[in-house]
């Protein structure tokens, strides 16, 4: 038995927690209900095994991938539009949310201007991008792969 906050409902399927609603009233109901149904009489090992091949650090980093490449796949919002969804936060944070924004972009404006992206040096990178599978140690690259500038 548990809360239907945080994110329980979203790390456990539905046969392996009971959710009740964050209220002394809801989770006495919840322990009743797992006790009538004799729901407590659950073979923990199974269990266990289920959630370890639900959740592999391998899953974990291919899905926090997929979450990256939405996020850089949504269009990318103007500065009045993230200026809008500041204001969102309340009349004084919104304000001063758009301030410390307005500020760093016309620093940004101005650090450009003093030192022009395109003439800032681009470092290769150590591992090419055709290597299938990077180095362990840094001490496995060959001489060769290494870039002498």
């Amino acid at each position: 038995v548990s809360t239907n906050v945080g994110g329980v409902p979203e790390v456990l399927p539905p046969d392996m927690a009971y959710l009740a609603d964050p209220s002394v009233e809801s989770l006495s109901r919840g322990v009743i209900h797992t006790i009538k149904n004799g729901l407590y009489k659950i073979d923990p090992i199974n269990f266990h095994d289920r959630v370890a091949k639900m959740y592999s650090w391998d899953r974990v980093a291919r899905e926090t991938v997929e979450v990256y490449n939405d996020v850089l796949s949504q269009p990318r919002l103007t500065l009045l539009e993230r200026l809008d969804r500041y204001m969102t936060a309340g009349p004084f944070v919104g304000a001063f949310g758009c301030l410390v924004i307005l500020t760093l972009h016309f620093w940004s404006l101005v650090v450009n201007w003093w030192q022009p992206i395109a003439l800032i040096d681009i470092v290769p990178d150590l591992y090419p991008a055709k290597q299938k599978k990077r180095p362990k140690y840094p001490t496995e690259v060959t001489k060769s792969k290494v870039v002498k500038t």
